[in-house]
């Protein structure tokens, strides 16, 4: 497995952040608050990961960890729409 340089980095992870991101306005603009919810999670631990490798280590006092279910990786799939 090749070692990823930092820059690679961190440029996967705000790419992810995006996409959560995404994922998460799409799950409220569908009304899935579970999902939503889920997703918010997973966006959160993204940030909490950013905060880590860029060393801002002064505003890690603000996670609290231990509190919040596990994302499951993210995933969101749309309710089909009865049409």
């Amino acid at each position: 497995m090749k070692r990823m340089k930092m820059k690679e980095i961190r440029e996967e992870l705000d790419r992810e952040i995006e996409a959560v991101n995404e994922l998460k306005s799409q799950a409220f603009d569908d009304q899935d608050l579970n999902a939503y919810f889920r997703l918010s999670e997973r966006l959160s631990g993204l940030f909490y990961a950013r905060h880590l490798i860029r060393g801002n280590m002064d505003i890690l006092q603000c996670y609290q960890t231990g509190l919040q279910q596990n994302s499951n990786g993210a995933k969101y799939r749309p309710k089909a729409v009865n049409q």
